[in-house]
């Protein structure tokens, strides 16, 4: 091959690329899994189609209706919708925000696989495994979601935890927040949790 032809194929490669390019960039970004579908649990946190068919069963809700709840990952989305939560987000001043009442939000959670009491006004509840770490690409285990649940002391009343109020219901990424020491929370589970 000539020298003419190799600047033929050159200019063919660098034509290609450009045109890939431009059309990747009109295309935009692929769209993300939305946290609050069935197939993002699948891939996110290992769950099998049993352990959301059981978890949907507990709440008596049908797997294809999951993604009504609202933006949050299953069981939460439930959750915070049957609380009168489905609306509140982190910008919602508190005085805005349904009164709710500990004795309220435990009423409503079940299903969990392990329960952590942080603090006097934090719970962790895990939901899909007792597997405090996030999932790689080649790992076959399952891992937790993890629901973080806050009170805030209700100041009227002195001395009663189940008078706390609901101060934020909101949910972890084991893979986001690596900076964070989950075996300190792991052996405050009941049944205790793993980190491995």
């Amino acid at each position: 091959m000539n020298r003419h032809g190799k600047a033929e194929i050159g200019i063919l490669l660098v034509s290609l690329f450009i045109a890939w390019a431009v059309g990747s960039c009109a295309l935009g970004p692929a769209p993300r899994e939305k946290p609050n579908s069935v197939d993002f649990l699948k891939r996110y946190y290992g769950a099998d189609d049993k352990m959301i068919e059981a978890l949907a069963e507990e709440y008596r809700v049908s797997v294809a209706d999951i993604p009504q709840f609202g933006p949050y990952p299953f069981p939460i989305n439930y959750i915070r919708s049957r609380i009168g939560w489905g609306k509140v987000d982190q910008r919602t001043p508190l005085a805005e925000r349904p009164l709710v009442y500990r004795r309220d939000v435990e009423s409503v959670v079940k299903g969990y696989v392990s329960r952590c009491r942080w603090a006097d006004t934090v719970d962790f509840y895990l939901f899909y495994s007792d597997r405090l770490a996030p999932r790689s690409m080649f790992d076959k285990d399952t891992s937790a979601l993890v629901m973080e649940v806050r009170y805030r002391l209700d100041i009227t009343i002195q001395g009663e935890s189940d008078e706390q109020i609901l101060e934020e219901i909101s949910y972890f990424d084991l893979g986001d927040d690596a900076s964070f020491d989950w075996s300190g929370v792991a052996e405050l589970c009941t049944p205790p949790a793993r980190t491995d």
